[in-house]
């Protein structure tokens, strides 16, 4: 257990793949919903707590200081910090953190609940914010950079061979949004991916980072 190392509360083995990594970010648990064990049995077993009922991966750590529960499934997530008094079948209640930007987490807060008790997310269609779209082609610049990669490859790989072939010249517009995005990527691997994991506030003034429409 190394605490704060990257942002984080635990290493992960670079290696792995994205899909399996499951790093422990150093998360304020005041933050986080929090979920106790209840003194009353509930009346109804599906207001049980039931790790099996739950859907999705689910990973359960100990910080050093207490419990962090994740779920994770498709798009959606759940994190919250668990008393250690809350058993498999038991009676449980959850306690938000009331402060500043609640009214905003609000959603957050009512989806992570429907989660513990065992509902499925509904899927539905969600618009690409720009942030999200740039971050991503972001990560595919540099990782064409890693291998080897020219700009005017990682321009075809991205955007099109047929737009990099007709729009790629030493001053073009083409050629200067990859580099921007690779320096993007720079400054993400340079402790930017702090403020994608939540860990430090992002600047509203940088580009991408608008809201979505």
């Amino acid at each position: 257990m190394t605490h704060g190392v990257g942002g984080c509360d635990s290493v992960e083995d670079p290696r792995l793949d994205a899909r399996d990594a499951n790093p422990l970010w150093a998360v304020d648990t005041d933050d986080l919903m929090h979920v106790h064990a209840a003194r009353r049995r509930p009346q109804s077993p599906d207001k049980r707590f039931s790790l099996w009922r739950m859907t999705g991966r689910k990973f359960l750590a100990h910080t050093g200081s207490d419990l962090r529960f994740t779920v994770k499934y498709g798009e959606h997530g759940l994190h919250v910090a668990l008393d250690d008094s809350v058993a498999e079948g038991a009676a449980f209640f959850c306690a938000v953190p009331f402060k500043g930007g609640l009214r905003s987490r609000l959603t957050q807060f009512h989806d992570e609940a429907r989660l513990l008790d065992g509902e499925a997310p509904t899927p539905g269609a969600r618009g690409i914010s720009r942030a999200a779209l740039l971050h991503l082609r972001a990560l595919q610049a540099i990782d064409g950079v890693i291998c080897g990669a020219s700009h005017r490859d990682i321009a075809a790989a991205l955007f099109g061979a047929d737009t990099a072939r007709d729009r790629w010249s030493a001053d073009s517009e083409l050629r200067a949004q990859v580099r921007y995005l690779v320096g993007r990527a720079e400054g993400l691997i340079r402790g930017g991916y702090l403020t994608l994991a939540g860990l430090q506030p992002s600047h509203p003034g940088d580009p991408g980072d608008e809201r979505a429409s």
